[in-house]
């Protein structure tokens, strides 16, 4: 047996050379399997804040002819044969990377590294369930942030409507942390689930989208529209 390096990494630690978390860190219990002529590697990362709740996941990769497997990138298109359609309603819970003002911390054994509740998470009302899930993303704090990848866009004027409740402030949309904002939305103070609409401009081609919260209180992401 020889080491080959690291298939996947639910919060992209390697990939790139990274070395900063770019999600919660974890046990993956990663596997290969083929499906349609496509390898793919199934995993699964946290939610609810612990390392024994778990969100399953799929990244294609690629096997070289010397067979050797390059690191997975984590994305939020799983079994999807491309990017994702730059139109569209998409879950929250589909992001694929988390960061904030704290650090995200390297481990699975969040509850105890975070007993501030600092960092975003995923989540649900009420219990873990094998149907009926409503999981989104909880606890956005002035400079969290969560990242989409990745999204074809065809370069027109179009807008972009988020549903969240709680803090009041700002939601920019980057399409290019480099660059302006391609979005940003006003958000009120809700209790409930409430939708919040800015125009939005992608450049044409493919792209991710990154949401910054910039404003007072927790924010909690339930969806996000681009019509």
């Amino acid at each position: 047996f020889r080491f080959g390096g690291t298939l996947v990494s639910n919060a992209d630690i390697g990939y790139g050379g990274n070395t900063t978390p770019l999600n919660w860190t974890g046990n993956t219990h990663g596997s290969l399997a083929e499906a349609n002529g496509r390898w793919y590697v199934f995993y699964h990362r946290h939610t609810n804040r612990i390392n024994c709740s778990r969100q399953a996941c799929a990244e294609k990769i690629t096997v070289l002819p010397d067979g050797s497997i390059p690191q997975a990138e984590i994305t939020s298109c799983g079994l999807n044969a491309g990017p994702l359609c730059g139109r569209g309603r998409y879950e929250a819970r589909t992001a694929c990377n988390l960061g904030a003002a704290s650090p995200m911390v390297d481990s699975g054994w969040a509850w105890k590294l975070d007993p501030d509740h600092l960092l975003p998470f995923f989540t649900q009302s009420g219990g873990d369930r094998e149907g009926d899930g409503d999981q989104y993303l909880a606890n956005l704090r002035g400079g969290s942030w969560c990242r989409f990848k990745h999204f074809s866009f065809d370069g027109s004027e179009i807008s972009l409507t988020v549903t969240v409740r709680g803090g009041a402030g700002t939601l920019k949309v980057y399409t290019d942390r480099a660059l302006p904002p391609a979005a940003s939305i006003l958000l009120s103070s809700c209790e409930n689930w409430t939708a919040f609409s800015a125009p939005f401009s992608a450049p044409a081609g493919t792209a991710p989208l990154c949401f910054v919260y910039e404003g007072a209180g927790s924010l909690d992401f339930d969806s996000f529209e681009i019509f």
